[in-house]
């Protein structure tokens, strides 16, 4: 088959890169498929027609700066009907590129409980509610017209459908445990001014989550395989 493009826009820590390599290794380990990297940031993304799906991942930056290379990316998402999975930065992406808004936001960092409210393969097996790792300070505040809610908090729309093969989700099935804990501590500063105790309170909710897992199987099954 051909292989799932992993588009690059963030990094995590080097701390973080030196043990578990960069998000693109993340999603490789957890997809279980073919994967080739592009960095959205340096290059244009390349032809579509070479890969069978598409992942998008997070990023320190703002879809609301709206970069020449954001506003690139989003053309790009807009130009395939390929399988395409978003993922905080990506879910935000995907929604600026179907014309939605994205805005600052109260910030949601540590394991969140998150409220399925539309059935959806993506969540096949998980149940009405699901623990998931969030690490964001931007949110959808506008939904793309056409676009369905899958998921939400009280603070942030959690995930959405643009058709039948694309999906954004807010939150990261990519993280383990010590990825946040690394975030934490290099933003609690900014954390606490925004939401006082947010940082501890955090801290206290990691924990593994098999069904952050089970997302990324689901997508590879029912979006990618199918």
């Amino acid at each position: 088959m051909k292989p799932v493009l992993l588009v690059v826009c963030g990094d995590p820590s080097d701390a973080i890169r030196a043990e578990l390599g960069g998000y693109d290794a993340m999603f490789a380990r957890a997809l279980d498929l073919p994967t080739e990297t592009a960095d959205a940031r340096v290059a244009p993304l390349p032809d579509p027609s070479n890969y069978s799906a598409v992942v998008v991942s997070g990023s320190s930056s703002g879809v609301h700066e709206e970069a020449p290379w954001m506003r690139e990316a989003a053309r790009w998402l807009r130009s395939h009907d390929l399988p395409t999975l978003g993922v905080c930065f990506g879910h935000q992406l995907l929604a600026y590129a179907w014309g939605g808004v994205v805005r600052p936001a109260v910030p949601e960092y540590g394991v969140v409980e998150v409220e399925i409210v539309q059935d959806d393969p993506l969540f096949d097996g998980l149940g009405p509610r699901l623990s998931a790792f969030e690490a964001h300070f931007d949110a959808v505040v506008q939904v793309p017209e056409g676009a369905r809610v899958l998921a939400r908090t009280d603070r942030a729309v959690q995930a959405l459908a643009f058709g039948p093969k694309v999906r954004g989700v807010q939150f990261h099935p990519e993280f383990a445990p010590v990825v946040l804990s690394d975030a934490l501590e290099r933003r609690e500063l900014a954390l606490d001014a925004l939401d006082p105790g947010l940082t501890e309170r955090a801290r206290g909710s990691l924990r593994e989550l098999p069904g952050m897992r089970r997302v990324l199987e689901n997508f590879r099954e029912f979006f990618v395989l199918s």
